[in-house]
């Protein structure tokens, strides 16, 4: 089964300063599957200050370099740093 993660927004910023920022996002992560549908979900992030993109919902660690990446093409177009 291989996944492919799109569509990142982010949602909001918490926190009061630089190191307790808290980032949320989301992002569509689809899986296809063989001889079935491809199923598609949106699914939340975090990210605390200096650390990695983690899921929301069950703590695992997202992947680094596609979420990252699509965190600097966000930052890039809107200007909201994530």
């Amino acid at each position: 089964m291989k996944v492919t993660y799109s569509n990142f927004t982010l949602d909001n910023t918490t926190g009061d300063n630089v190191l307790n920022t808290v980032y949320h996002a989301s992002v569509d992560v689809t899986e296809h599957r063989l001889f079935r549908k491809d199923k598609t979900t949106r699914r939340k992030l975090r990210r605390e200050f200096g650390g990695s993109w983690y899921f929301a919902d069950n703590g695992g660690f997202a992947p680094c370099r596609e979420i990252d990446a699509m965190a600097r093409v966000w930052t890039a177009k809107t200007e909201q740093k994530c």
